[in-house]
């Protein structure tokens, strides 16, 4: 890299751990870093980060990345991060609480509380999501309820991703699309709603201000600087929930785009320009609504509460020879679980619901079912029909989708069983599409990037921005023999199903 070559710095900040890019102008990637961290569980159900421990490890990353820009102009850092986990600070800017994140299952009182003070359906309306106990606010009220005294020392809460752009030397903030995951902000006038936050018990003075993703909220300071390894003047701009950034950076930025996240759990996200939407077909599926980063867009999501999740259970339950070998030998565990994938067809189905039922059906209760089993079944025919379910699942939301009247156009996946080029093909021949991938895997980290550049007016808008820098990668058509096949074996799973029926589509 020679001086004065221009790039910028994107963060991902999740739940295990922490990366970051140096980007180039034109999308590419000349560093990446990465850093874990655990998540920490309480004996009463809690699943919790250490808000220092994960501002280190970003720091670390940031520095790291740093040492590869050497004659490089680094110019922004934004910062995409998880949702609804919100960092209760002091006057002096420290963190009195640890950060409950989206698997945390205690709250269960303040919810009922929260939704017994509102209008349901106004509240979706407004918000795109029904109270929940991982939203912020009820987060904030739980802290207010057990953790009393740091509460009361509170002068104000801030996201993940403005927590460390706090910290780097920008203003207190909160973005659009991590402002909708508080359920205290409407979402299509994009201010706080005073009426929820009476009903929650929440002072607007602890809240920050609302920007826009790609606003540059600060600059960084010269003692960050100097330790980043960064030069003085870098622009700090707001950054996006991840879901969104790792729509940005994944190229999903046009009406009728959906990302398909396959990650721990499978989110469906569609894009749309549309000013309203149907709130009540959305309500009727549990779907839920969400700024996109793109200025007037938004993304209706729908999500299967098991995807990568399941795929590694069943290596550490029915694979362990396969980890072992991998790790003996080199190479990868999961590739040498869909090598036992068998190219023949079975009456196996498998209704994945290990950890509850996500949308449509919104069914923690739910369990898995397993039809179908033969003397001739083996390990490959199981993980076969695991993996069927997982998109057979996916299906389903596709079609409430289109119920919905926002049928996705076009699909990019992303995520670890992205990576898969067999399991990509078994989707697209369910969902009778082709399903792209980006280039670049971890578009989260380049979607923050992509905030950045814009917000240093490297291009002129966001979506200008994405087009340039996101490079696109393969695309998986459906084979029609296998498209053929899997129609009648979804219609079979759809008539097993121990829910379909209730969605009233007219299938099962």
């Amino acid at each position: 890299m020679g001086g004065g070559y221009m790039a910028v710095i994107g963060v991902d900040i999740g739940t295990s751990g922490c990366k970051a890019a140096l980007v180039a102008h034109d999308g590419e990637i000349l560093a990446q870093a990465y850093r874990e961290y655990p998540c920490l569980a309480t004996p009463d159900g809690g699943q919790e980060l250490d808000a220092d421990a994960v501002m280190q490890a970003a720091m670390e990353t940031i520095g790291e990345v740093s040492v590869a820009a050497a004659g490089t102009h680094v110019q922004a850092l934004s910062v995409s991060s998880i949702g609804e986990s919100m960092a209760a600070l002091d006057e002096n800017g420290s963190v009195l609480n640890r950060l409950m994140v989206y698997t945390d299952v205690r709250g269960e009182d303040v919810e009922k509380e929260l939704d017994a003070r509102v209008d349901r359906e106004r509240f979706f309306a407004r918000t795109g999501y029904y109270p929940s106990r991982v939203s912020s606010a009820c987060r904030m009220m739980w802290l207010r309820r057990y953790r009393p005294e740091a509460y009361g020392r509170a002068v104000r809460f801030l996201p993940v991703n403005a927590l460390l752009l706090y910290r780097l030397g920008a203003r207190p903030h909160i973005d659009h699309t991590l402002a909708s995951t508080t359920m205290l902000f409407d979402v299509w006038r994009k201010e706080w709603i005073p009426e929820h936050l009476s009903a929650a018990g929440i002072e607007a003075r602890l809240l920050p201000e609302l920007v826009a993703p790609g606003s540059v909220v600060g600059v960084l300071r010269g003692d960050c600087a100097a330790a980043l390894g960064l030069p003085e003047g870098v622009l700090l701009a707001a950054g996006g929930h991840d879901q969104q950034c790792v729509s940005l950076g994944a190229g999903v930025v046009g009406a009728g785009d959906c990302l398909d996240g396959l990650g721990s759990v499978e989110a469906l996200g569609v894009v749309t320009d549309r000013p309203r939407l149907d709130m009540a077909k959305l309500a009727r599926y549990h779907l839920s609504v969400e700024p996109h980063v793109l200025p007037g867009c938004y993304s209706v999501y729908g999500c299967t509460a098991t995807a990568g999740i399941a795929v590694k259970w069943f290596r550490d339950r029915f694979c362990r020879d396969l980890a072992a070998a991998a790790e003996a030998e080199g190479g990868d565990a999961y590739e040498r679980m869909f090598s036992l994938l068998p190219e023949r067809e079975s009456a196996l189905l498998w209704v994945p619901y290990f950890c509850g039922a996500g949308t449509p059906f919104n069914r923690p209760d739910a369990r898995a079912q397993l039809t179908g089993l033969e003397l001739r079944t083996e390990r490959g025919d199981l993980f076969r029909a695991l993996l069927e379910g997982m998109a057979f699942e996916a299906q389903i939301n596709l079609e409430c989708f289109a119920a919905s009247d926002i049928a996705p156009r076009r699909i990019c996946a992303v995520g670890g069983l992205a990576k898969s080029e067999r399991y990509l093909r078994m989707k697209a021949a369910i969902m009778g599409c082709g399903i792209q991938t980006p280039r670049v895997n971890q578009a989260g980290a380049l979607g923050a990037a992509i905030l950045a550049e814009y917000a240093c007016g490297g291009y002129p808008t966001l979506r200008a921005a994405a087009e340039n820098m996101v490079k696109p990668g393969k695309e998986i058509a459906p084979e029609p023999a296998e498209q053929a096949a899997y129609q009648k074996k979804y219609a079979a799973y759809r008539r097993g199903h121990p829910y379909y029926k209730t969605l009233g589509l007219g299938k099962g």
